[in-house]
């Protein structure tokens, strides 16, 4: 049965058109996902088809009596209500339905024949509403909600929570009707995984129709039966979930470029006829320059850009990057981090996994210098440089251009050794020109998540600490952010509860698993979550590294000096321009060694040249090594 149609939608905004004639169908057991890139429209269709914000023209056809419930993706609370309060909003449902019920059965009393069967209808319809809501089960299946969301306690003022804990009530809220029609605005936001993985099933056994915007791939893939992207006010339909979407779209590409390869064929044949030009224009000829003539203008939109991001290069990085040793954290009674031992290698991209509340923030904070250890060291080598972007994005300017708050008075970024305009490293995260000059507070959410990332992700740094990167970005940028980091050689230390994303990125997963107990796992969210259902423990090919007690990390038991000597003092002056021209000997002699020329001529001493090259990396290396030996102990007479 159909619960909702609408049919050539448009709506402008300005002089942009955000929907240019689309038209959706949701039926009972659909769900649908709706994906597109940020500032797409997603959230303007969503207040169109819940007549928020009406179309300017095409129209809307919702069966009678539908309920709809809808979840924003900005949580739409009374500050002043509690919890509690907020979760009688479902009760009054309830309330209100069961009352109609008592009506009906008094009318149908004293009704006749002809209103009778309208009025049994009726009570049916009602009936079976009231039985999605839980009957008179409603409140324990409103606290079974709850608790399964994690949702702060009853007595809990709305205006006390922080964005995650009011995502959860309002998720709850939006859950606990069981409407004819749900919508969901990024539901997967600022929730564990745990918690994500209880929502996939409760959406699974769901009743009625379903419409999610989210860029969660794996929540796409277990909930969804149909895919709907808006691309540039027009809506693409696909059969099936997020796997076959991606196929479904390949081929509906490739199509879609035959048949503009066969137009371009066609104009171009008939261009030649055209110019021609037949001395007596008959009706036929006519009718064939009018055909000419409508070919011409019947251009596809050009297809969005998927364009290539690169991460700044990382500054020189030593041998230890970041070291941690028998760290430990607690609040209370409550344990977060108990003897955490870790190192990072180069390289190496840790995904951080746990519930919420778990300490993983907490754990970056100290990594970062904020919050402090009750016990433990962090050590960061001397190279080491650190670039952080918070989950709030809070350090943006709304009043600022895009262009303004990430070139911070520059206007150019290093990547490698070659100067980039900021221009073309704002174009590499999807913001096209006329973007770059908009003010923040003009976009959407995602596009402000962007012009974060863009800010923060513009340094330099040879250690990458990310807390929740992937909220709120479109799919298009997930890609582009993925990517980078997939070919970034420093390290990366992330914060995620995107699955897809630390399958595809990370190298190892370190998982909170409760009372202060962590452990390291190589490989993606996907292995580590096999593993703990094989209820095995870590194998020993996978431990939790454990901090290197060689001179280079760790000062020997028999060690008391903390000053270098006199000798180690001018060692340590040179050591770093010794380092730089070596290296630049190196890429003198690995550029040499990359002609074709310089091949040929060397013939058989070729080998040679290239276990010189070798050697004098391995030299490198040691001095590195040195140089951060000295750079632990204090100057000399200091």
């Amino acid at each position: 049965m159909t619960l909702l149609s609408a049919h050539k939608l448009v709506r402008n905004i300005g002089r942009h058109t955000v929907l240019d004639g689309l038209s959706l169908t949701i039926s009972e057991g659909d769900r649908v996902g709706l994906i597109g890139r940020n500032g797409a429209g997603k959230s303007t269709l969503i207040r169109c088809l819940n007549d928020v914000d009406p179309p300017d023209a095409g129209h809307i056809i919702r069966r009678k009596h539908l309920t709809v419930s809808v979840v924003e993706q900005v949580p739409n609370l009374n500050p002043d209500l509690t919890v509690g309060d907020a979760v009688l909003v479902g009760l009054k449902t309830h309330n209100q339905l069961s009352q109609e019920l008592q009506r009906l059965e008094t009318q149908m009393l004293s009704a006749d024949s002809n209103e009778l069967d309208e009025l049994i209808q009726r009570q049916a319809e009602l009936g079976e509403t009231l039985e999605r809501l839980g009957g008179r089960a409603f409140v324990h299946r409103a606290d079974a909600i709850l608790d399964a969301l994690s949702a702060p306690p009853k007595d809990r003022l709305l205006g006390t929570l922080s964005l995650g804990e009011a995502r959860r009530v309002a998720l709850a809220v939006g859950l606990l009707p069981a409407a004819d029609l749900l919508i969901l605005d990024e539901p997967t936001n600022h929730l564990d995984i745990a918690t994500i993985e209880w929502l996939e099933n409760y959406l699974q056994s769901y009743q009625g129709g379903m419409l999610l915007v989210t860029h969660d791939r794996h929540f796409l893939d277990k909930v969804t039966n149909r895919i709907a992207e808006l691309d540039r006010g027009e809506l693409h339909l696909y059969q099936g979930a997020y796997t076959q979407f991606i196929q479904k779209k390949a081929e509906r590409e490739a199509i879609a470029a035959k048949a503009e390869t066969n137009r371009q064929r066609a104009i171009r044949d008939e261009l030649e006829w055209v110019r021609r030009g037949p001395a007596a224009r008959t009706t036929k000829s006519k009718s064939r320059l009018q055909r000419f003539e409508e070919m011409v203008q019947d251009t596809p939109k050009a297809a969005l850009g998927e364009a290539k991001f690169r991460l700044p290069h990382p500054a020189r990085m030593g041998k230890t990057i970041l070291e941690i040793r028998q760290l430990s954290k607690a609040y209370g009674e409550k344990k977060l981090i108990q003897d955490l031992d870790l190192i990072l290698t180069k390289g190496a991209r840790i995904g951080i996994v746990g519930e919420n509340g778990a300490g993983k923030s907490t754990l970056l904070k100290m990594i970062l210098g904020e919050i402090q250890p009750d016990a433990g060291t962090i050590i960061h080598g001397i190279n080491t440089q650190v670039v952080y972007a918070d989950q709030g994005r809070t350090q943006i300017n709304p009043e600022k251009t895009v262009i303004e708050e990430v070139a911070e008075g520059g206007d150019t970024v290093f990547i490698g050794e070659h100067p980039v305009q900021v221009q073309s490293f704002l174009e590499g995260l999807l913001f096209d020109a006329t973007q770059q000059r908009a003010k923040i507070g003009t976009l959407s959410g995602g596009e402000r998540t962007r012009v974060a990332l863009a800010k923060q992700l513009k340094r330099s740094g040879n250690l990458l600490i990310l807390d929740e990167p992937t909220n709120d970005l479109d799919l298009a940028t997930l890609r582009v952010l993925e990517d980078a980091l997939l070919v970034y050689p420093g390290c990366v230390l992330v914060v995620s509860h995107d699955r897809w994303f630390l399958d595809r990125v990370t190298t190892a997963v370190l998982a909170f698993q409760g009372q202060g107990k962590l452990i390291l796992y190589e490989g993606g969210h996907a292995d580590w979550r096999a593993h703990q259902a094989s209820g095995s423990e870590p194998s020993p090919s996978t431990p939790l590294p454990k901090p290197s007690t060689s001179k280079t990390s760790a000062p020997s038991a028999n060690r008391k000096r903390t000053r270098r000597t006199f000798k180690e003092q001018q060692e340590f002056e040179i050591a770093e321009a010794n380092i730089e021209a070596k290296e630049a000997a190196i890429e003198e002699l690995e550029m040499d060694l990359s002609s074709p020329d310089t091949i040929r001529s060397l013939g058989p001493n070729l080998a040679t040249e290239l276990q010189r090259l070798e050697s004098m990396k391995v030299e490198v290396e040691t001095l590195y090594t040195r140089w951060e030996e000295l750079g632990e102990l204090s100057p000399y007479g200091g």
